[in-house]
Parts: C-alpha cells; structure tokens; sequence
C-alpha cells in the first residue's frame, strides 16, 4: 500500500506542469490591470 502511495507523489508533478501553462495565463490577467492603472494615470 506505502508503494503505489510513493508513485502517485511523481503523477502530482505531472499534473503540475500540465498546469503550468494555466499559471502564465493567470499572471498576464494580472498584467492588464498595471497597464489600466498606468493609463488611468496618464489622464489625470
């Protein structure tokens, strides 16, 4: 039982990376909103 539990641990990092690309995407929405806010300043 302890050995499938040690395999499982390598799928997670699998998984990981697969989700790797979803991260980038999150940081770039967060990329609009410093330019928002630049531009709001400009504006003004």
């Amino acid at each position: 039982m302890v050995e499938p539990v040690a395999p499982a641990a390598p799928v997670a990092e699998q998984a990981a990376e697969a989700a790797a690309p979803v991260e980038p995407a999150a940081p770039a929405a967060e990329a609009p909103r410093g330019r928002t806010r630049r531009r709001a300043s400009a504006p003004a």
